[in-house]
């Protein structure tokens, strides 16, 4: 659907940048960085299945499906996604190296993985210097720090926080006060997870999305499943750069997930040792 209302706007203004983030998303009315998370997880899906050969699907399938999202996950311009597929294709190219080597699909799934890498790596670079895929010249690290710094300074109370009805108001508030009026203007939040959680629910929020994150990493590591570890680390990864489990598209993602594997690994543990 993105791609076909892309490919329609471009035919119709003849401007490239229709296939390029927001304007990609937004025939579904949806924010490219989740969908860009969504996609890390289909393509992280589909390398562990080509590696281990766990599907009857024949493998240049497989590769096509897999090149397919990755230009997709290129276009949405996600660069903490970027980081998500650094980590997952750096696993399979690893294990690859330290593994036997004989099984074809593993071959297969090895070179996959350097050709995406080195093509991430390159538009990666070209988008951090030109902004032609986000459209912006410069990139929001800069930004960021300073939504963390207003988060960490607005909190009153570390302990319980601000409360979630009331920290857009607590920050909006801030930003007024200290000059930066575009922020309150945009309602932006923090765009960490961690310091948002510590803003709104306090140090006690913050320690339930580390359980809540950390619960399927430890019984993925308890269970030897390479794939919830490949799966759910990401988290971690994203809840530095965005509050994921702040729009409903990344609640529900997650949520999906952690039920998905924490139920997967209940039927699989005795009862006594369930936690």
């Amino acid at each position: 659907m993105c791609l076909t209302s892309a490919t329609l706007s471009y035919f119709q203004n003849g401007d490239i940048h229709q296939f390029f983030f927001y304007r990609l998303t937004h025939v579904i009315d949806f924010q490219p960085t989740y969908l860009a998370y969504y996609l890390c997880f289909a393509i992280t899906i589909l390398l562990y299945f080509l590696y281990n050969r766990m599907i009857q699907v024949p493998s240049w399938l497989l590769v096509l499906i897999i090149l397919f999202l990755f230009v997709l996950l290129m276009l949405t311009a996600g660069r903490t996604a970027y980081m998500s597929m650094l980590l997952t294709l750096s696993f399979f190219m690893l294990k690859f190296l330290f593994e036997e080597k004989t099984a074809s699909n593993k071959i297969i799934a090895f070179l996959i993985s350097v050709g995406l890498l080195i093509g991430m790596l390159i538009v990666n670079h070209f988008d951090l210097n030109t902004g032609y895929f986000s459209g912006e010249e410069n990139n929001d690290f800069w930004e960021r720090l300073s939504l963390w710094e207003a988060a960490l300074q607005a909190n009153p109370d570390f302990l319980f926080g601000v409360g979630t009805g009331d920290y857009k108001l607590v920050l909006n508030e801030y930003f007024v006060s200290h000059g930066l009026q575009h922020y309150a203007k945009a309602s932006y939040n923090s765009h960490n997870q961690f310091i948002q959680a510590l803003f709104s629910n306090g140090f006690l929020g913050l320690i339930s999305v580390f359980i809540l994150i950390g619960r399927p990493i430890y019984l993925s590591v308890k269970h030897q499943n390479i794939l919830g570890i490949l799966v759910f680390f990401p988290f971690l990864i994203y809840g530095v750069t965005e509050v994921f489990l702040g729009r409903y598209q990344g609640v529900v993602f997650f949520a999906f997930l952690h039920q998905c594997f924490v139920n997967y690994y209940s039927k699989k543990t005795p009862n006594s040792e369930r936690i």
